[in-house]
């Protein structure tokens, strides 16, 4: 993984356990995938856009977190997009990229997944 670098660099100024790196290994990746780039890229085109004072309402950044958390409540129960998105907020928030404000999420948007009763269960 092209990523792993700047990931480990977390984890070790983190002391990450096991399965938390790959909380953040798995959330990078759908991350990177979603937005076609590197996580390097990524936190480079941040860091410029930073440098340049662009205001966060006009980031791609904003734009970009936006998306991923509406292609995650589309996909994933709600504990999993929280889960995904706040290790990517903490990735930026380690390489001292300023978030600004994010749209709050209407918990009713978030994919409900049936609990799962003893018809479900294997004889």
């Amino acid at each position: 993984m092209k990523n792993q670098h700047l990931l480990e660099e977390i984890h070790s100024a983190k002391n990450h356990k096991a399965s938390t790196r790959n909380v953040y290994r798995v959330a990078c990746e759908k991350y990177c995938k979603f937005n076609e780039m590197l996580l390097e890229d990524l936190l480079q085109e941040a860091e410029n856009e930073e440098k340049n004072k662009i205001d966060w309402k006009y980031r791609k950044l904003k734009q970009k977190l936006i998306n991923f958390r509406s292609y995650l409540i589309e996909y994933y129960p709600q504990k999993t997009v929280e889960t995904y998105f706040n290790t990517i907020l903490e990735i930026y928030n380690y390489y001292e990229i300023t978030i600004g404000k994010l749209p709050k999420v209407d918990k009713r948007s978030y994919n409900k997944t049936p609990p799962i009763t003893f018809k479900d269960l294997p004889d």
